[in-house]
């Protein structure tokens, strides 16, 4: 049988035929295998193309591929004419002739080695750094490398219980687990330097201690970060072709910001941030009572993590409403109301037990005493003014006469509400979650007071792993942007090289993964070539004005991301009728069907 899309060829066996479609002159074949109780059940349907041709989207050998592509559960109202016109569809909007894709086509030559590779680049990148100097603080304010040598021998040195108290040089101000794997590291820094645990002054330094910190920060940001990017790629882009997934994963963990940070500055944040991540995987996989230890390990590890508290609570319960609705459907009318009572109940119940359990184990040597725990919250909650030559967000542009603290709590609580009212209703799902963790977490950084550099890192998570495919333009853009708030500090420390080195080998690795995916999806790339000319003119102020070059920073990062908050929740408005178009041209969206 011919038609103008397609030739359709019958079997010797009445229950199989085969759908044959061309894409720039190539076939692309469909083979279906009708099931005896079909129409009650889906036929089975797989595909193969020409070498010629090459998509986005990939499925295993000999998969059935129909409800991925339909984007929906099967129905027997359905016929077979139906379900060819929108193969014949996907076919004609998601395989592209082949061509040159330098990163992606690196990626998908060894694809069984793609994982160890990802790691090995991200791991490379990071031993690059590792002579640079460092930060350091002054005779007053001590810099990370400061802290956290102190803290270690510390907690090495003095009993559990008495870790927070007030008499120390420098208060232990991060949570428990945090305090827990400082002292951890204090053993594993004796192997490195006998004399690293002497804390009678906190600029103690080695080459061999600063060698191991900087170690056990490329070690623990791999294991736990980097294989947690890996692990939620793999459960969300399922059908994503491999060379795509990979190269995607190193322009997050390639990203300037993420290394200069954690391996420049000597910042442990990413093991919170790993663990935010693994939280996130559970809300994806539906587990809510292993999202929510892990959302109580990263609030208990750092206290910027504490930005993605209240959308993964949120979403934890929107988890267990489905579910206690789909236990009621297949109740007795009369008892609906009663079961559906009960498995909120149980629902609820269960994600807060898991949740106080996690705290009582991590707070157990002070949850004893209510000093103690005063003691602790007191050492927690101590925040200072804002620095506005480091931090560049909104509240950095409230002059000292008209800043408060209640001020960024309104601030952060109104920008923050239209994402958590959104998620209630917007569908798909986990697309909506993902939306509603950056719009939170960039809410955040922008409108509540900051006191670290590092809380750049926390919104730039979420925004990369909901960018990287849909928009990689956008996720450059932001990258670069969020490493211009680290200029300033890389000058102090005298690590100019690693700022301006990472940044030219992040855009070049990156613009030709942008010209791939865009070619793959038949769209249009996003111009920036005003915000590139901007950001290079604002760079070329430092020879011109200081004083000018800080302020265009400043209005630089803060502008750009005001822009993006707007863009996010626009597209967060829109989301619905973007899932609906299933074949509207970026067959990326196919990629995320099978996911429920």
């Amino acid at each position: 049988m011919n038609s103008a899309n397609c030739l359709i060829e019958f079997s010797d066996v009445s229950d199989s035929f085969e759908l044959i479609t061309q894409v720039h002159g190539y076939s692309v074949n469909f083979y279906f295998d009708i099931p005896d109780k079909y129409p009650f059940e889906p036929p089975i349907v797989r595909i193969s193309q020409s070498s010629n041709l090459t998509s986005l989207t990939e499925f295993p050998n000999n998969s059935n591929i129909l409800e991925q592509i339909l984007g929906h559960s099967w129905l027997p109202v359905q016929n077979l004419a139906e379900v060819s016109e929108k193969l014949i569809l996907y076919a004609q909007q998601s395989f592209k002739l082949k061509h040159k894709a330098l990163i992606i086509d690196f990626f998908s030559i060894r694809q069984r080695w793609s994982i160890a590779t990802v790691l090995l680049i991200s791991a490379l990148l990071r031993t690059s750094v590792i002579y640079l100097p460092h930060s350091r603080g002054d005779s007053l304010i001590p810099g990370e490398y400061e802290k956290y040598h102190y803290w270690s021998s510390l907690t090495h040195t003095t009993l559990i219980e008495k870790w927070y108290n007030a008499e120390y040089q420098i208060s232990l101000s991060i949570p428990p687990l945090g305090a827990y794997f400082v002292y951890i590291l204090s053993f594993l820094s004796l192997w490195a330097d006998e004399n690293s645990i002497s804390y009678e002054t906190f600029y103690y330094d080695s080459d061999s201690y600063t060698i191991f910190i900087r170690f056990s920060t490329i070690i623990f940001e791999i294991i736990i970060f980097g294989i947690s990017v890996l692990v939620f790629f793999r459960i969300y882009y399922k059908n994503l072709a491999v060379g795509v997934k990979s190269a995607a994963c190193v322009m997050i963990l390639a990203c300037p910001c993420f290394v200069l940070v954690t391996d420049v500055k000597f910042s442990y944040n990413f093991i919170a941030i790993g663990l935010v991540l693994w939280a996130v995987i559970f809300v994806i996989q539906d587990i809510s009572g292993l999202a929510i230890i892990f959302t109580g390990l990263a609030l208990n590890f750092k206290q910027e993590a504490g930005m993605f508290f209240v959308p993964l609570i949120v979403a934890c319960n929107i988890r267990i409403v489905k579910k206690a609705r789909k236990v009621m459907r297949k109740t007795k009318p009369n008892m609906r109301t009663l079961v559906f009572i009960a498995e909120m109940a149980i629902g609820i119940s269960s994600i807060f037990v898991c949740f106080v359990v996690c705290l009582g184990v991590l707070w157990a040597p002070w949850i004893s005493s209510s000093e103690d725990i005063k003691q602790v919250l007191k050492n927690l909650s101590s925040v200072s003014y804002p620095n506005p030559d480091k931090i560049y967000n909104f509240i950095s542009l409230i002059p000292d006469d008209y800043f408060s603290l209640a001020i960024s709590y309104i601030l952060t609580t109104i920008f923050s509400a239209p994402f958590l009212i959104f998620l209630h209703y917007k569908k798909p799902f986990i697309q909506s979650f993902l939306y509603c963790i950056s719009g939170v977490s960039l809410s955040y950084y922008l409108f509540f007071l900051q006191e670290s550099l590092d809380s750049l890192l926390y919104p730039l998570l979420p925004l990369g792993i909901l960018l990287v495919i849909d928009y990689p333009e956008i996720f450059q853009a932001i990258s670069l942007t969020f490493a211009l708030t680290l200029y300033r500090q890389m000058s102090i420390d005298g690590s100019r090289s690693a700022y301006f080195g990472l940044g030219i080998f992040y855009y070049f690795i990156s613009e030709s993964y942008i010209n791939s995916v865009s070619y793959f999806q038949s769209r249009k790339i996003v111009n920036f070539k005003v915000w590139k000319l901007v950001f290079i003119c604002i760079h070329i102020c430092e020879w011109i004005n200081d004083e000018i070059f800080d302020m265009g920073i400043r209005y630089f990062v803060v502008g750009s991301l005001v822009v993006l908050w707007i863009w996010l929740l626009k597209g967060y408005k829109e989301i619905k009728k973007e899932a609906t178009m299933h074949y509207n041209g970026r067959s990326v969206v196919l990629s995320r069907l099978k996911i429920k």
